[in-house]
């Protein structure tokens, strides 16, 4: 309540200081009522906020102020809060605050969360965003990839097109979307294009493409390129537009395909496509002349030629033109159809051909088969297999399949490739088994499921023949019988749509291995959760770190726990990383303890420790690999979890580091010196009390000074004999003033190495009187000369053990006092034990022996009340040099001159004047003045006798004051 008061007078760093378990108090009333950059631009509290205040908000206090947090904060927002978010909450977010998201934290929206996206969000994205979410787009019921703007469709990188699915592709608009991209990313996306989108293409575009693009299209889409498109392609594009496109396309399509055209091509023309090819047209258009390949016509296309296209055949094409070709248009020849007064007879007259065509057009053809009468054919025998290399696919296809059946091995061989399904099936399985493989290399998935056989099948060789896009198209049921079979790039053809139709059981059973294996990533992301489960155990390493994390996050819990360690550690790092903390807390022993390094980092801050320690799954070897950057992402509760012997002592001083301040009492006494060298001064201060005292004293003894240092005075305190023991060489002086009495008294006098006793004592000089005072003989025995030495124990201190200095305590023949006799120390202690630690009794005391005091506090003001004259002039002048206002005031008028002449002068200017009244004129002449003089009222107070016996020089001195 206080701070909610407060708050918006607060500083920045005060705002810091806020800590979670207050934030989680706040209100989303609160947070909403927080000075913003708008009601306060000096001070807008809410923009305080840090990264670690901002990840421990939940979604109603993130919403409170969605349109205030910064940049950096929005960015703060954890992938946890942020699925917290409805889809619903998503599509109202305000604009400006959702494309602050970065587009890591975009690339955490569900599915659900994707498809809310209104268009003004989307259109307002940067390309980082973008590709963050466009694979996600919904088509319909709303079309999301329209709301793309176009320069957000021109920025879309090289990856992310291929990343959109087809339905995605084929949602891009055409005048926003699709002429506007360049032609890298068309060349991605072109074998999704839809037939619609073709068209648009530009030649810039096209430019981009290779010819195995274009070959990779299906013919309805390269049946949809147009004129202008092919006229803007080189030969090698043109040539790869499939034979089966060729068929489908109008005159215009054909009539600009005419310089192009290779042989394949070619033979696929129609008898319609053939007759439409213009004698003449307007350039740029293309006409007959232009037919580059005329000589790769079959005998049917040239038994349709026109005498108006013959007539308009250039030289060159006519050269390139065999006699038997010529022949079979002879009658053609002659006629000037275009009545420009030359024909190509006259031509053929000059290069000395006429009289070999007309032979051969006499007598050595065969009889051409009329298009129309082909279907009326029943004996195979007519068709001979000259004539047959003559025809093309339209004349092949009226054969009755009944002829088919009785055809031979050369006859089929023949025409096999331009088969119908239906023919197909009339093919004598005998002669299919014995065709030459290469012959299937062309068969379209139709063609090769019209093959029956009753008695055979198709061998591994005419299978492995197939091409891709007859794998691409075969049925379900026939794909399954031949899997087995297919080479791994053929398996790995196989499409989605295809793959969707297999059942687990079909995975699991019927694919054997190696086959199974051929699967390729793109094909493993499309699988879904029972056809991944159904070969769990043949996927290999490569396949099983292709499944999404999508795909994970379909498995249950209970199914990840009892996934074979061998599949699971197949997973990598960053998709162990997706697993839910559900799917975490699966995780059993053996998998966990068959991860590598990196794996482990992945889930390790989420391994749980009750009611089943997952942490203690780890193994030696994986808590020594955990990074140091893992263990501070590890829970109090999960350090405390790690095992001593498995774990804490095998782990590195860097890692114990990182954990220190987490480890249980129970973990402090394992960790061991090498590790404890490692630490800090400051990682030691900064453990509990608690914690501390857990250090056993072989821990304390292989300490640095300074580390042992870092122990607090509280923990020193409460330390048993033996720690305490173990640190009597690094203790610090305030660590030394803390030790209690007992614990001193537990020192030993002597240890047996590497025990440390009162000789190791390195700081004994800072004890206190209060703790000299408990040393026992034994222990004063035992000090070293080094101890006894000016620079360890003063004379002070010495003094108030002086009565043990010269105890043999372990009758080794000498003392201490015997050292402190040999340098020269011995009388001085002496004389402050005699004086300051067992004085005399001044109340008794022998007038001739009052002057051997040296102490002034020995002389209290009633001692001194009590005593005559001639007791005070014994006293010696230095120690009333050293005595206090109030003795000398009890004193002053019985001093010597002598003595007078050792009082303080700043004592004697504050003593009252009537103590001058008594004083005589030699007391008063003795007093001593560096800095003062003595005062008019002192003056004054002296009495006649002492004026008329003051020096003539004194006198002089006060005659004024007088």
């Amino acid at each position: 309540t206080y701070l909610i008061s407060i708050i918006n007078d607060l500083l920045e760093a005060q705002v810091w200081e806020i800590e979670s378990t207050q934030l989680d108090q706040f209100l989303d009333t609160e947070i909403a009522s927080l000075e913003t950059t708008t009601t306060d631009p000096s001070s807008p509290t809410i923009t305080y906020f840090s990264k670690a205040q901002i990840e421990t908000l939940d979604k109603a206090q993130l919403q409170a102020a969605i349109e205030e947090w910064t940049l950096t904060q929005m960015q703060a927002i954890t992938s946890t809060q942020l699925s917290a978010f409805l889809d619903t909450e998503i599509a109202v977010m305000p604009t400006a605050s959702l494309i602050k998201l970065s587009a890591t934290q975009l690339s955490f929206f569900s599915p659900a969360q994707v498809f809310a996206l209104n268009s003004d969000q989307v259109s307002s994205m940067d390309s980082t965003q973008i590709t963050a979410v466009v694979g996600r787009f919904s088509t319909t019921p709303t079309n999301q990839i329209d709301f793309l703007t176009t320069t957000q469709a021109q920025a879309l990188t090289l990856v992310s097109p291929a990343n959109l699915s087809t339905l995605q592709v084929q949602a891009l608009d055409n005048t926003k979307h699709i002429i506007e991209m360049t032609g890298a990313q068309i060349k991605i996306i072109l074998s999704d294009l839809s037939l619609i989108q073709i068209p648009i293409l530009t030649p810039t575009q096209i430019i981009a493409f290779t010819d195995t693009d274009i070959a990779a299209l299906t013919k309805e889409q390269a049946s949809e390129f147009t004129a202008t498109q092919i006229n803007s392609m080189t030969t090698l594009k043109a040539q790869a537009i499939s034979r089966d496109a060729i068929k489908l396309m109008d005159v215009s399509q054909i009539q600009a395909l005419l310089p192009f055209l290779s042989e394949a091509q070619v033979q696929a023309l129609t008898i319609v496509q053939v007759q439409a090819i213009p004698a003449i047209a307007n350039s740029p258009e293309q006409d007959i002349s232009n037919f580059n390949n005329i000589s790769k016509f079959l005998n049917v296309h040239f038994d349709v030629l026109v005498e108006a296209q013959i007539d308009e055949l250039t030289n060159a094409q006519i050269d390139s033109l065999s006699n038997e070709q010529l022949a079979r248009v002879y009658p053609l020849l002659d006629i000037d159809s275009n009545t420009d007064g030359s024909t190509a007879l006259d031509y053929l007259v000059s290069e000395g051909r006429d009289t070999d065509i007309q032979t051969i057009h006499a007598g050595g053809l065969p009889t051409p088969i009329p298009f129309d009468d082909i279907a009326g054919i029943t004996e195979a025998s007519e068709l001979l297999v000259t004539l047959l290399e003559g025809w093309n696919e339209e004349f092949i296809q009226e054969i009755d399949p009944t002829v088919i059946a009785n055809m031979t091995q050369a006859q089929i061989a023949i025409i096999f490739e331009s088969l119908t399904p239906t023919q197909m099936a009339s093919v004598d399985e005998d002669i299919t088994i014995n065709l030459s493989d290469t012959l299937f290399e062309n068969l379209s998935a139709a063609q090769v499921e019209g093959l029956v056989f009753v008695n055979e099948s198709l061998s591994e060789g005419k299978i492995q023949s197939l091409a891709s896009q007859t794998i691409k198209d075969l049925s379900h049921a026939y794909l399954i019988s031949i899997i087995n079979d297919l080479l791994e790039a053929q398996v790995q053809e196989i499409e989605p749509i295809q793959l969707d139709l297999f059942t687990d059981t079909e995975i699991g059973t019927d694919i054997n291995s190696p086959t199974i294996t051929y699967f390729s990533t793109s094909q493993m992301e499309t699988l879904d959760k029972l056809q991944l489960q159904a070969a769990i155990t043949e996927w290999s390493l490569i396949q099983m770190q292709a499944i999404t994390s999508s795909q994970l996050s379909s498995f249950l819990d209970t199914e990840i726990a009892v996934m074979p360690t061998a599949s699971l550690i197949k997973l990598s790092a960053t998709q162990l990383s997706f697993f839910s903390p559900a799917q975490v807390y699966a995780l059993n022993s053996d998998q966990v303890s068959h991860m590598d390094p990196a794996q482990i980092t992945a889930v390790a801050a989420r391994l749980s420790t009750d009611p089943i320690n997952q942490i203690g799954y780890l193994t030696t070897a994986q808590a020594q690999a955990l990074t140091l950057e893992s263990p501070a992402n590890l829970s109090t509760l999960q350090v405390q979890a790690l095992d001593n012997t498995k774990h804490i002592i095998e782990m590195s001083g860097a890692q114990i580091k990182i954990i220190l301040s987490d480890l249980s009492l129970a973990q402090i006494p394992a960790l061991t010196p090498t590790q404890i060298n490692d630490l800090l001064d400051t990682d030691i201060a900064d453990l509990t009390k608690e914690q501390t005292l857990e250090f056993i004293p072989a821990q304390l003894t292989s300490m640095e000074p300074i580390q042992a240092q870092a122990i607090s005075t509280d923990a020193i305190k409460l330390m048993n004999a033996a720690q305490i023991q173990a640190m009597l060489s690094n203790l610090s002086e305030d660590q030394v003033q803390t030790l209690e009495i007992a614990q001193i008294e537990a020192i030993p006098a002597t240890a047996t190495s590497p025990d440390l006793d009162i000789s190791d004592f390195t700081n004994i000089g800072k004890l206190l009187d209060t703790q000299i005072d408990v040393l026992t003989e034994a222990q004063i025995d035992e000090l070293t000369n080094t101890q006894l030495d000016i620079g360890s124990l003063a004379n002070e201190q010495l003094a108030r053990i002086y009565p043990l200095l010269n105890t043999d305590y372990n009758t080794n023949g000498s003392t201490a006092l015997d050292y402190l006799e040999s340098v020269g120390r011995k009388s001085d202690i002496e004389t402050l034990y005699n004086t300051l630690i067992n004085p005399p009794n001044l109340n008794t005391i022998d007038i001739v022996d009052v002057g051997t005091i040296t102490e002034a506090s020995l002389f209290t003001p009633t001692i001194l009340s009590g005593w005559s004259e001639g007791y005070i002039q014994a006293i010696d002048p230095a120690v009333i040099a050293n005595m206090t206002p109030a003795q000398i005031t009890i004193i002053f008028e019985s001093l010597t001159p002598t003595q007078m002449a050792s009082v303080d002068e700043d004592i004697t200017i504050n003593l009252s004047d009537t103590l001058f009244e008594n004083l005589s004129a030699v007391q008063v002449e003795a007093l001593v003045f560096v800095n003062e003089s003595l005062s008019e009222g002192k003056i004054q107070s002296l009495a006649s006798q002492t004026i008329k016996d003051l020096s003539h020089t004194y006198l002089i001195s006060i005659i004024n004051d007088l």
